[in-house]
C-alpha cells in the first residue's frame, strides 16, 4: 500500500518536472517508480516522453510500446507521446 502511494506521488512529481523541463530529476522519479513497480504504465509513458523530448526517439518508441498495454486507450498523454 505504501509503495502505491509513493509511486503515484512520484508520478505526479515527474509530470511537474517534465513541464519544468527538469528531465534528469523527472527520470530519477520515474526510475524509482519502475524499481518498485516495473509495469507502471504512467511511469513508462512519462519516461518515453522525456526520451522523446530529449531526442532519443528509439528509446521513446520502445518504452511507448511497453507502456501502451498498461494505459487507457483514451489517455491524452499516450496520444501526445505517440505523436511526437
Amino acid at each position: 500500500c505504501y509503495s502505491e502511494v509513493l509511486c503515484e506521488t512520484l508520478s505526479q512529481q515527474a509530470f511537474c518536472l517534465i513541464q519544468l523541463e527538469d528531465y534528469n530529476e523527472a527520470l530519477f522519479c520515474l526510475d524509482t517508480i519502475l524499481h518498485f513497480k516495473a509495469d507502471h504504465g504512467k511511469a513508462k509513458l512519462r519516461k518515453a516522453k522525456v526520451y522523446a523530448l530529449t531526442g532519443d526517439l528509439a528509446a521513446a518508441k520502445k518504452l511507448l510500446g511497453e507502456a501502451r498495454p498498461h494505459c487507457k486507450s483514451n489517455d491524452p498523454e499516450l496520444w501526445e507521446v505517440d505523436h511526437m
